[in-house]
C-alpha cells in the first residue's frame, strides 16, 4: 500500500494531466450532444425575428402518436399533424418538438429543442402550446 502512494507521489503530475483530458473530453462530448437542441432554437427564433416563421406549436416528445389519418403531436387540445418520420421518435422527459405550422400537413418542419429554449421560444410560462407570430410581421423593422 504504501508502495502504491509513494508511486503516485512521485508521478502526481501526471496523473492530473490524464484526469484533466479525460474530463474534457467527457465535458465536450456532452456539449456535442446538446449543442443541435440549441442551434434548432437559434435558427427558429433568427426565422421567427425575419417573418419566415407565422406560427410555431410546441409540445413533448411523449405527445406524439398516431391515428388513421397520420402521426400527429397533441398540443393542448389540438392536434397537429406533422410528417410520418417523427412518429418513431424516442420519446423522453425533455425534448419537445417545435412545428412550424406551413400550409398543408406535409410541409411542417419539425425540430427538436429542450425545455429552456421551447420557453424563450414561446416567450411565456409554458413549454407546451402553439403561438403566432403574425403581429411582429406587421412591425417596420428599420
Amino acid at each position: 500500500m504504501w508502495e502504491i502512494l509513494t508511486d503516485f507521489g512521485k508521478h502526481y503530475k501526471s496523473t492530473v494531466i490524464k484526469l484533466t483530458v479525460a474530463l474534457l473530453f467527457v465535458f465536450l462530448l456532452v456539449q456535442y450532444n446538446s449543442y443541435g437542441k440549441r442551434a434548432n432554437a437559434h435558427t427558429l427564433n433568427l426565422q421567427i425575428k425575419s417573418g419566415m416563421i407565422d406560427r410555431l406549436c410546441i409540445t413533448s416528445s411523449k405527445n406524439i402518436t398516431f391515428d388513421k389519418n397520420g402521426v400527429y403531436a397533441q398540443v393542448k387540445e389540438q392536434k397537429v399533424y406533422i410528417p410520418d418520420q417523427w412518429g418513431n421518435i424516442t420519446k423522453r422527459d425533455n425534448l419537445n418538438i417545435a412545428i412550424v405550422m406551413n400550409e398543408g400537413r406535409y410541409n411542417r418542419r419539425v425540430y427538436e429543442v429542450d425545455d429552456r429554449n421551447a420557453n424563450l421560444l414561446l416567450q411565456k410560462s409554458g413549454i407546451e402550446g402553439c403561438r403566432s407570430f403574425s403581429a411582429q410581421k406587421k412591425k417596420a423593422i428599420f
